[in-house]
């Protein structure tokens, strides 16, 4: 219970501390939400971060995916097996 209260207390100190400073023209604050423009420009560059990087990782998980199928083909050529791509261009050529 004193963890809930000292929480609610700094929540509204932080509050406060953001509306004098706003008041003092301290932050900038041009649409008012009491978030300074400094923390959502940060935030939205984040985000922007997090989706490239994400977009980065399923690029990696679908190379990924590509070298395993080749080294399957790797090991058949070793056995002397022909290999998948090896396969489609001979019974290409057999018709």
């Amino acid at each position: 219970m004193t963890i809930l209260i000292l929480a609610v207390i700094a929540i509204v100190a932080f509050v406060l501390a953001l509306v004098y400073l706003k008041k003092k023209e301290k932050i900038d604050d041009v649409n008012n939400n009491l978030i300074p423009d400094q923390v959502e420009k940060a935030v939205v560059k984040t985000k922007n971060v997090v989706k490239e990087t994400a977009r980065r990782t399923k690029n990696v998980i679908d190379e990924s995916k590509d070298v395993i199928n080749e080294l399957g083909d790797v090991v058949d050529a070793a056995k002397g097996k022909p290999t998948k791509k090896k396969y489609y261009y001979n019974s290409k050529k057999k018709k």
